[in-house]
């Protein structure tokens, strides 16, 4: 498989599934050990990883994704390509695509948001921070209406 999985929590209230599928595209192994932390608390998110760009375009094919959290700075090709080629694809096109990075200049910000990311979260990050990103696609995603806004006080207790 193209990516790691972490799955959700196994004991979900009502059977419900989980309302967003997030893919992290990131090299440091770290924050990707942080963020499943943070994920695993709010259980109704399918976490998917990738540790290069390569490996993270597969994943988001292969994974119909609600959102994209990408680093800027990768192996192989950087955030930016990686992004025009989710732009590119028609099974990627439409996926926002939160970059992430260390760069936190007013220029790398207005170069991110120009190319094309929806947000753009600076390193090292809070875990509200992150949590914030997340509920706010989490909101905006379609399956969001089926089950309602359920995990906002789980956030609050966090």
């Amino acid at each position: 498989m193209a990516a790691i999985f972490f799955s959700r929590r196994k004991v979900m209230p009502f059977n419900r599934s989980p309302i967003l599928k997030v893919l992290w595209i990131e090299d440091n192994y770290p924050n990707l050990a942080l963020v499943k932390r943070i994920v695993e608390i709010d259980g109704y998110i399918d976490f998917y990883s990738a540790n290069n760009g390569t490996k993270g375009l597969v994943s988001a094919q292969e994974n119909k994704l609600d959102l994209i959290l990408l680093d800027i700075k990768l192996p192989e090709i950087n955030g930016f390509q990686v992004l025009k080629k989710l732009k590119e694809n028609k099974e990627t096109e439409n996926i926002p695509v939160v970059a992430i990075s260390a760069h936190a200049m007013e220029m790398d910000i207005d170069k991110a948001k120009e190319a094309g990311f929806e947000d753009y979260c600076i390193k090292p990050f809070k875990m509200d921070t992150l949590l914030n990103i997340l509920n706010k696609y989490k909101n905006k995603s379609p399956k969001n209406s089926r089950f309602g806004k359920t995990t906002n006080s789980l956030v609050k207790q966090f």
